[in-house]
C-alpha cells in the first residue's frame, strides 16, 4: 500500500503495556501461557520483532493487543452473519488478533480471509498466538490493496454468477468481489492521504455483497473538521502528515460511493486516548467508528 504516513521510529517503552481483564484472559487462553509475567515477556519479544518490520505507533503503544472488532457496535450482527454463512474479510489484519477473537466467539474459521501488506506481521501473529498452519488455517492474501494483482476491481469475470470459491484456494481478493458479507477495516484508512482513502473505500465497496445486511465497518483516527492533524504538530511525524476525515466528511465519502438509498451509514466521532504522546494543554485526539450496511 502506498502509505503516506510513516511516523518516527521512537524507542519502545514497556511502560505503555497494559491489558484489560478481557484481553489478559483472551491472550492466556489463546497462547496457553498461564502467568502475567510470562505473558508480558512473550508479548514484549513479539513487539520488538514486529517494530523492526515497520515502526507503526500502534505497535509501540501496544494497540495491536486491543480487541477492536469485538468493541465495535456491529459485532453481534457480525457473529450472526457468520452463522448464516457470511464471509468476513479483515483488511490490514496485521497479527490477526481480531480474526482470532471473532473465531473464539463463534465465527467459523473457514469463512474468514485476512489480508495485509506485510507477510511478516501475519507470521509474527502465528508466533504471538503460538499456532501452526494446521491449527489456524485462515487464508492470508499478502499484498497492496491498491494493486490490481491483489484486487482487480475492473475484472468483469467476477460479475459472472458462479459458486463462491474455496477460500483456502484464494490467490487474490478479486474472486470475492460482491461476495463478501463483512469487511473489517481498523486503523488503516488514516495511513493514507485523502485521495487514497477515497480509492480504498471504493475498492472495499467493490467487494461488498449485494445481500441485505452486508457490512463494511471499522475505526480509525479522525478529527472534528477534516484535514491534516495539525493538533499533533511538533511531535515529529505524528501530526501534520496525517489526513483525517470528520464524521461529516466520512459520511459524505460513502454517500458518493453508493447509490442513494442502497446503504445505511453510521458514523461517530469519539475522544481517543493516546498514552504514547506527550500531553499538551487543550489537545484532543479522536477516533471515527463507522459502519456501512447494505439495505
Amino acid at each position: 500500500m502506498k502509505q503516506v504516513v510513516k511516523e518516527d521510529a521512537l524507542p519502545l517503552d514497556d511502560s505503555f503495556f497494559n491489558l484489560s481483564q478481557e484481553e489478559n484472559e483472551f491472550f492466556k487462553d489463546q497462547t496457553g501461557i498461564a502467568t502475567d509475567e510470562e505473558l508480558k515477556d512473550h508479548i514484549l519479544r513479539i513487539q520488538k520483532k514486529s517494530y523492526k518490520v515497520y515502526p507503526y505507533p500502534c505497535i509501540r503503544r501496544f494497540d495491536f493487543l486491543r480487541l477492536k472488532i469485538s468493541k465495535h457496535p456491529i459485532y453481534p450482527t457480525l457473529l450472526n452473519l457468520g452463522k448464516e454463512g457470511g464471509v468476513l474479510l479483515d483488511i490490514g489484519c496485521c497479527f490477526g488478533n481480531d480474526i482470532r477473537k471473532a473465531i473464539s466467539d463463534g465465527f467459523p474459521q473457514e469463512q474468514i480471509v485476512g489480508s495485509d501488506l506485510r507477510q511478516e506481521f501475519w507470521d509474527l501473529g502465528r508466533e504471538l498466538f503460538k499456532t501452526t498452519p494446521d491449527k489456524f488455517h485462515v487464508p492470508f492474501i499478502c499484498g497492496d490493496i491498491f494493486d490490481d494483482h491483489v484486487l482487480n476491481i475492473d475484472d468483469e469475470d467476477s460479475l459472472v454468477p458462479r459458486p463462491l470459491p474455496t477460500l483456502r484456494d484464494l490467490r487474490s481478493l478479486t474472486p470475492l468481489k460482491h461476495r463478501t458479507e463483512a469487511i473489517h477495516a481498523a486503523a488503516i484508512f488514516h495511513l493514507f492521504d485523502e485521495e487514497h482513502q477515497t480509492l480504498l473505500a471504493r475498492r472495499l465497496a467493490s467487494l461488498l455483497s449485494f445481500k441485505e445486511g452486508s457490512v463494511i465497518f471499522g475505526s480509525h483516527v479522525g478529527r472534528p473538521v477534516k484535514g491534516l492533524r495539525t493538533e499533533a504538530a511538533g511531535l515529529g511525524a505524528l501530526g501534520a502528515k496525517m489526513f483525517c476525515h470528520s464524521d461529516e466528511s466520512w459520511r459524505s465519502l460513502w454517500n458518493d460511493i453508493f447509490r442513494e438509498g442502497t446503504v445505511k451509514i453510521d458514523v461517530t466521532l469519539d475522544d481517543m486516548q493516546r498514552v504514547d504522546l506527550r500531553p499538551k494543554a487543550g489537545i484532543k485526539y479522536y477516533q471515527l467508528t463507522w459502519c456501512i450496511t447494505r439495505l
